[in-house]
């Protein structure tokens, strides 16, 4: 199990989100890999204290586009996935496995992930970047 900020994380998930973790491991800085024996596991990114909340909104908000659009990519845990501990956002996904193909794969993978590519690049452009 991981040492004082994975506690505080791990303490936050449960309480927030009702998040139960039995592992934890830190794939990179501020990015967990929670395992949970009671459903399917999730990620936990907890944000620097200099990326605005707001910020950590839009990206959930780009994660609920994408799942609408049926594109292969992490997926919110909930509709609030995101929340603040010690003046710094968390935001919780579903794990997702890797996109068949991704490390190499077959022609055919590398075709559905450049059509999922094309699909969110033709989806994007839809956006209004403000």
């Amino acid at each position: 199990m991981p040492g004082r900020p994975g506690e505080r994380l791990c303490a936050h998930l449960e309480t927030r989100h009702g998040i139960t973790a039995d592992a934890m491991t830190e794939l990179d800085l501020g990015v967990w890999w929670i395992g949970r024996a009671d459903g399917q596991n999730r990620v936990a990114r907890w944000f620097s204290a200099r990326r605005p909340a707001e910020a950590v909104a839009g990206d959930a908000a780009i994660l609920r586009y994408l799942a609408a659009h049926k594109f292969p990519a992490e997926r919110c845990a909930a509709d609030e996935a995101a929340s603040v501990l010690d003046g710094r956002s968390v935001l919780v996904t579903e794990w997702a496995d890797p996109f068949p193909g991704s490390s190499g794969g077959t022609r055919s993978a590398r075709r559905a992930a450049c059509a999922a590519s094309a699909r969110c690049s033709a989806a994007c452009t839809r956006w209004t970047i403000r």
